[in-house]
């Protein structure tokens, strides 16, 4: 098999052919239960592992004299080290520049936080009920998806003149896409015994201190704006659903009226069964009209804006601090890979053989001459 030959020279880089071969036979026989992706990360690893084997035994066996003390030891690896000190120096050097120009090439990121508490409504709901029943959670998440829906965030882009560079060589449904999963964050802190947030933080990132400022003191208000706007729609269809309810009542009852009328005049006396049923619409619609009442009394208060809202609590500030990049981690992360590169260098070195010394010319004999 063509795989098989291709990860044996790969394990032969730090091993034996023989061990290669019988390594190779075994992750062929585990990969009947695995993929190929987890066969190939076990060449991988399995690699490492004998290239890392392969430098234990060169630091404390193969280049040490034997019997030495361990001054001595630590003299001959070091000269080792020494002689092949490019391998080394030359990859950490050219990595960590690399990464440093790449580190200090990246914009920087600002963050812009706001957060905000729910603040329940002001009547007390034995008094006034809520036409609004669903979870603060379940609302959060509607409110979130119409806010970071395509219409709305390109508004937002369109107003603050966002991704400028990002619009000339993208779709805007790129953008909008990186906005929404990269740029804008949400976090909610549950609270209470049902675990509903009682507060919740909503934040954006972006080059310009001023601007992220400015996007996210809009996506709040977005956020209070629509919760409003949502739960005045819900008492209003609640109010228009339970009128309906009350027009079929209504009707339904004249009927019944209009029937039992007629057997009065015709000296009939009225089943039973629609006397029962005239008498449990009278209640139905008694309890409708109760409904109705309270549910104009929770349009009110929404329209009066004193039920369950959202109100900021530390408003967004031009961040101080850049969020990123973190220039001296990627720093150290190119001089960690170039580190690495020059020990495999070094490894790489160690294992070639020793140049045969060259062969001494035999001088010619007096008896030749």
């Amino acid at each position: 098999m063509r795989r098989a030959a291709l990860a044996q020279s790969i394990l032969t880089i730090a091993t034996t052919r023989d061990r290669a071969a019988a390594v190779v036979g075994d992750l062929l026989e585990e990969e009947s239960s695995g993929s190929r992706v987890r066969f190939w990360g076990s060449v991988a690893g399995t690699t490492v592992a004998f290239a890392w084997l392969n430098i234990v035994r060169f630091i404390f066996r193969r280049h040490f004299v034997s019997g030495a003390d361990n001054r001595g030891q630590a003299m001959e690896f070091w000269r080792f080290v020494w002689r092949r000190k490019r391998l080394l120096v030359v990859p950490v050097v050219l990595s960590t520049v690399a990464a440093s120009i790449v580190a200090y090439r990246m914009p920087v990121i600002y963050r812009s936080e706001v957060r905000m508490m729910v603040v329940p409504q002001r009547v007390p709901q034995s008094l006034v009920p809520s036409s609004v029943d669903m979870k603060l959670e379940n609302r959060l998440v509607a409110i979130k998806q119409q806010i970071l829906s395509r219409t709305r965030l390109q508004q937002i882009v369109t107003e603050f003149n966002l991704y400028a560079k990002e619009r000339k060589t993208a779709v805007m449904e790129e953008v909008i896409q990186r906005m929404r999963l990269r740029d804008i964050g949400m976090e909610t802190m549950p609270s209470g015994q049902d675990g509903d947030p009682a507060v919740f933080s909503l934040s954006f990132q972006s080059a310009d201190q001023r601007v992220t400022m400015r996007v996210t003191e809009k996506l709040a208000s977005l956020f209070i704006n629509e919760n409003l706007e949502d739960r005045s729609r819900m008492a209003e269809n609640t109010q228009t659903f339970i009128e309906g309810q009350l027009d079929d009542l209504a009707r339904q009852l004249d009927e019944f009226a209009a029937v039992m009328e007629r057997d009065r005049l015709a000296h009939r006396t009225t089943r039973r069964s629609d006397v029962i049923q005239y008498e449990e619409l009278q209640n139905a619609y008694r309890e409708m009209l109760n409904k109705r009442q309270q549910a104009r009394l929770a349009a009110n208060m929404e329209n009066r804006q004193i039920g369950e809202q959202f109100k900021v609590i530390d408003p967004a500030r031009i961040a101080e601090r850049p969020e990123g990049p973190e220039r001296l981690n990627i720093t150290l992360f190119g001089a960690g890979a170039g580190l690495a590169v020059g020990l495999a260098l070094m490894l790489a070195a160690s294992m070639r053989p020793p140049a045969p010394p060259p062969m001494a010319i035999p001088a010619a004999s007096p008896a030749a001459e």
